[in-house]
């Protein structure tokens, strides 16, 4: 597999991740507009029917309503999340891929000035070992 080979397949994964992510961005839109239309329909049912019986049943169905909408509405988000950091990581590697580290961390927060070695070997600086390695996100690893 030639760099040219791998930087296409980082190509058309963003080309794929950002068609996907407009997608989902039309989607949390709508359910945007839904969340908000339902939970300015309730107090208006007050208005509307005069606190007779069919205003608790249509208040209590419009909140199951407007919670499941808020549930599908945090999932949309999370959807795009996953999606921009898709693209964000694939960018990522293809600065990585052009000579380009600068986008991943240096490691300079494990650097231990009391250990004798530390300044001996090139690892953790701007083009050290751990920039070419480190290719985690969280604190986890």
């Amino acid at each position: 597999m030639t760099i040219s080979d791998i930087q296409s397949f980082y190509i058309a994964q963003i080309n794929e991740h950002k068609k996907l992510l407009k997608a989902f961005k039309s989607k949390h839109r709508i359910w945007t507009i839904l969340r908000v239309v339902v939970f300015v329909t309730i107090p208006l049912l007050f208005f509307t029917f005069n606190y007779s019986g069919w205003l608790l049943l249509s208040a209590l169905l419009l909140l199951i309503i407007f919670f499941k909408i808020v549930s599908i509405w945090a999932n949309s988000k999370r959807k795009i999340e996953v999606e921009l950091n898709h693209i964000h990581l694939c960018e990522q590697e293809l600065l990585a891929l052009n000579g380009d580290w600068s986008s991943f961390g240096d490691g300079q927060k494990y650097l231990d000035g009391a250990h004798p070695f530390s300044y001996d070997m090139d690892i953790f600086s701007k083009r050290g070992l751990f920039s070419y390695l480190n290719r985690t996100v969280t604190a986890q690893g």
